[in-house]
């Protein structure tokens, strides 16, 4: 069961565009790498975007597949598949499957089946 999960997370990963939507603002990308660090969105290495302008209160919403999703805080909810997901301070929902582990220091977890470990040091895991 694990394998095959990880084989379906790995082919949805390679097909289509995310749709990336933080406080509003949207950005569309193949890429499947993204981090949200220091005012900056990262894709694959390459910042795509700064944002000083966004308030302290961030919410991240990806439509799509990712690799692996990174960030220093913000709620986020994947609505697809997820490799690995990690935020220092934020709620995580994941509306599909999650092949690695995910970590949070402070928030909930909501998330359907995952092939890897789930953490957080303050907040509730649930199963959807």
């Amino acid at each position: 069961m694990q394998q095959a999960l990880a084989v379906k997370t790995q082919n949805l990963l390679e097909m289509k565009m995310n749709k990336i939507t933080i406080n509003g603002k949207t950005i569309k990308s193949k890429g499947t790498n993204i981090s949200i660090i220091n005012n900056k969105i990262i894709i694959d290495g390459i910042t795509v975007e700064n944002f000083d302008d966004y308030t302290k209160d961030i919410e991240i919403t990806i439509e799509g597949n990712v690799n692996k999703l990174e960030t220093t805080s913000g709620n986020v909810t994947v609505k697809g598949d997820v490799g690995e997901i990690e935020t220092a301070s934020g709620d995580i929902e994941i509306d599909g499957d999650c092949g690695g582990s995910i970590r949070t220091a402070s928030g909930d977890v909501r998330c359907e089946n995952v092939q890897g470990d789930v953490k957080t040091m303050s907040g509730d895991i649930r199963r959807k």
